[in-house]
């Protein structure tokens, strides 16, 4: 699901545009830029930007990136990953960019400049980034199915800069922090194991919890549960395989933990919206004649 509006849908001069997807499967994303700053805000799921010049950017849920205006960025390999994501896209320098908002134009000097000492980044969302994102889910929900009410819009205008000030500030203050203990033994253990058949009671006996408050707290830090995180990284592992080797798919459908070739190929295509043959044909270089 994709719901993109422009700024002048909550009458504020300083958005380029603004919106959420919720993308049950993998979706083209390939190199552009903005004027604007653009702020990229992962619930849930995973995805990795390329941003130049600065490189790749994995995200989990929990996480966002900052974007500077100019620089040219795509999802890693034109692609986003199945995730829940929102995006602002913004100038400060815009005409007439404090209409409609709490900000004076001092204020947007200031969030400028923040943004650009900050550079291309990526940091931490905390508790109340979370809630104001889910507030704003609920939002963009309904003026996607119905003429905004004004009070709708008051509501919109005031979700989007409170949540446009919180990132700024965590631009400064948020020293990004590793994952809980138990969650980063966990993931340590699922990526040494992902390609043998994996439960969850296996892996919370490993780190010493119940198998309900292993769910949750990996759900919490990752964004995702134990088997999605599992199934990105047999994709990851497989598409370097496509890209690097000449081992034949269902090999490395069988090497990554598939049970078969057909449902390696459903689960990757689903990941990349491309079969396994299609990702390698477009991976390999091609061949120079003599």
């Amino acid at each position: 699901m994709h719901y993109k509006f422009e700024g002048k849908a909550a009458e504020i001069p300083l958005l380029e545009h603004f919106g959420y997807n919720d993308l049950r499967e993998a979706d083209p994303l390939g190199w552009h830029a903005h004027e604007g700053f653009e702020f990229v805000f992962l619930s849930e799921g995973a995805a990795v930007y390329e941003i130049e010049p600065d490189g790749s950017f994995p995200l989990v849920g929990g996480e966002y990136t900052l974007t500077l205006p100019g620089a040219r960025h795509r999802a890693e390999n034109d692609r986003n990953a199945p995730c829940r994501m929102f995006w602002i896209v913004f100038d400060p320098g815009t005409p007439g960019a404090a209409r409609n908002t709490p900000f004076r134009s001092a204020d947007l000097r200031k969030i400028a400049g923040r943004c650009r000492r900050a550079g291309n980044t990526r940091r931490h969302l905390d508790r109340a980034l979370l809630h104001r994102l889910a507030e704003l889910r609920a939002v963009l929900l309904t003026l996607a199915g119905a003429p905004a009410a004004p009070l709708a819009l008051a509501r919109l205008r005031a979700l989007l800069c409170q949540l446009l000030v919180d990132a700024v500030e965590r631009l400064d203050s948020d020293t990004p922090t590793p994952c809980d203990a138990l969650v980063t033994e966990a993931i340590a253990y699922l990526q040494a194991n992902f390609a043998r058949p994996l439960r969850a009671p296996e892996v919370a006996r490993r780190v010493g919890i119940s198998v309900s408050r292993f769910h949750q707290i990996f759900k919490e830090q990752t964004g995702r549960t134990p088997a999605d995180y599992v199934q990105r990284l047999r994709v990851e592992t497989a598409s370097r395989l496509l890209a690097e080797t000449p081992l034949p798919v269902v090999q490395i459908a069988l090497d990554c933990g598939f049970c078969s070739s057909q449902y390696f190929a459903r689960v990757f295509a689903r990941h990349t919206s491309r079969t396994p043959t299609q990702f390698r044909r477009e991976s390999t270089p091609p061949t120079l004649g003599g």
